[in-house]
């Protein structure tokens, strides 16, 4: 059996690791990383400016700074030794209560975040562990970002969505309306088992 997300069945399931770069290097770091055949994913967001002449123009950049996802699709001892041998200093992100273990990221969250991040959604905001409210728990039912789950939030009179992935968090404005608590969902899924 095949699924589309993570392959053969039977396979390991795929995940991430974050790492963090310096001084901006975040190109130059995943150039490295694909030379050694490390896929890797730099949130990324399009913005218009205008150029020396003028002339609108769209340009890319990352949406924070400093921060890269890098597919776990080697051994850990390969991968640790290609992060060793990088050109440019680079530090993995670490789960906060387990210590000295790297933080992995699976697969179905960097789907949720690669679609937050796709450039005909709402601009995305990273947050920092102190600026995460409380929330409920949801799944997106309607739109664009249908099937997601995060905390809905309400701040300033409007809602967001906050999707954490693994010590990382970011939020996406939403509308009340695209969004079903996770109370109601298991009700609906229960109706819908006893029809």
């Amino acid at each position: 059996m095949y699924n589309e997300k993570s392959g053969p069945a039977d396979a390991v399931p795929i995940s991430w690791y974050a790492i963090r770069t310096f001084n901006s290097q975040e190109q130059r770091v995943s150039k490295y990383l694909e030379t050694c055949s490390l896929k890797n994913f730099i949130p990324m967001r399009r913005f218009r400016t205008d150029d020396e002449d003028g002339k609108t123009v769209w340009k890319s950049q990352p949406i924070v700074h400093n921060l890269i996802f890098v597919q776990k699709s080697l051994p850990k001892k390969e991968i640790e030794q290609i992060f060793k041998e990088c050109p440019f200093p680079i530090k993995v992100y670490r789960r906060e209560d387990e210590g000295k273990s790297w933080c992995e990221i699976a697969d179905s969250e960097m789907i949720d975040l690669r679609m937050i991040c796709d450039k005909s959604y709402c601009e995305p905001r990273f947050l920092e562990t102190s600026e995460i409210k409380e929330g409920r728990p949801v799944r997106v039912i309607h739109g664009p970002l249908a099937g997601l789950r995060g905390k809905m939030v309400r701040k300033s009179k409007k809602y967001y969505i906050v999707k954490s992935f693994g010590s990382v968090s970011l939020e996406v404005t939403i509308s009340r309306w695209c969004c079903i608590s996770d109370e109601e969902n298991d009700t609906k899924e229960k109706e819908n088992q006893e029809k």
